[in-house]
């Protein structure tokens, strides 16, 4: 069986040696960059660090929002869709309101608890190294 390359024309051996030696240039190129995968033992630490800090910080933010939604505090916003004739949200929407702010919130702390295994997943595998 005959392969031909994109354009056409037969691989060769040497047409493969010559791929295989560009591809090989620009991963040393990336690395050198930083840009490839794997670039480090760190990076994957970091990476998750980063990740964990970022989704535990949106898990307490979405607490306090359905915590201050729930007591109907008057400074949160108009969150609500008003209804003709009211200023302040009615209980189906404070509850529907709050309810959904806490599933955000177990959101953001799976998203946490995943990234901070992957963080112990790193860090024991640069141990092992």
């Amino acid at each position: 069986m005959t392969d031909f390359t994109s354009d056409g024309s037969m691989k060769t051996e040497a047409n493969i040696l010559s791929w295989d030696r560009h591809r090989r240039a620009l991963h040393e190129e990336a690395v050198q960059l930083g840009v490839a995968q794997g670039m480090g033992r760190e990076s994957g630490c970091e990476g998750c660090t980063f990740c964990s800090m970022i989704s535990i910080f949106g898990a307490c933010f979405m607490f306090f929002l359905g915590c201050v939604i729930k007591a109907n505090y008057p400074y949160v916003g108009e969150w609500y869709e008003p209804e003709a004739g009211r200023g302040s949200p009615n209980e189906l929407q404070i509850a529907t309101a709050a309810k959904n702010c806490f599933i955000v919130m177990g959101i953001y702390l799976g998203f946490a608890v995943f990234s901070i295994l992957c963080l112990f997943y790193f860090k024991s595998k640069a141990k092992r190294s």
